[in-house]
């Protein structure tokens, strides 16, 4: 349940406990950030080419549970649910490493939280940085949030789906992840 806003406030909190800032480190490792929309397509897809982190997901999408704690049988008879599954949680956020890690060894690329990343809205994917940055627009623009939630359905669980929310827009369903 947190805004862009109090994400960026939380990484600015935590560089300066480590002795860091935006602007750099005062050594190699860097610095504490959100992921570029590109960052976080590359670590969730983790090689994968299809909608999901493995391909019988996209077949089969009762094995999403598996892989994600997303709107399945535990949330309810609504219109959006994975009816071919239930992971039990029902409406709250899991802990992490409660499903299945992708290629790379991550965690809950696939629902429990939307993840704020760094870039500004854009209409169109294409429009994302060739070069992995993050497009960062104007100051107010509207932020990405990635990967979906515990109150999504697999459309929204999706690797490639994104959505947008004011940067001070705050939900049980939204989260960032710390790069």
């Amino acid at each position: 349940g947190v805004s862009w806003e109090e994400a960026g406030r939380f990484l600015e909190w935590l560089n300066g406990k480590l002795g860091r800032d935006a602007k750099g480190a005062p050594d190699k490792r860097g610095y504490y950030r959100l992921p570029t929309v590109a960052e976080w397509e590359y670590a969730a897809r983790a090689g994968a080419t299809g909608r999901f982190v493995v391909s019988v997901l996209d077949a089969d999408e009762s094995k999403l549970c598996r892989y994600g704690n997303g709107a399945d049988q535990s949330l309810g008879a609504l219109a959006w649910v994975n009816s071919r599954c239930n992971d039990g949680r029902a409406r709250d956020t899991a802990q992490v490493k409660s499903y299945r890690p992708n290629a790379f060894g991550l965690y809950d690329v696939h629902g429990n939280v939307w993840e704020w990343v760094a870039d500004c809205w854009e209409e169109k994917h294409s429009a994302v940085k060739a070069d992995g940055g993050a497009n960062n627009g104007s100051e107010r623009c509207a932020r990405v949030a990635r990967g979906g939630s515990w109150r999504s359905a697999p459309s929204a669980m999706r690797l490639a789906k994104r959505t947008s929310f004011a940067q001070d827009h705050r939900r049980p369903t939204l989260g960032f992840r710390v790069l």
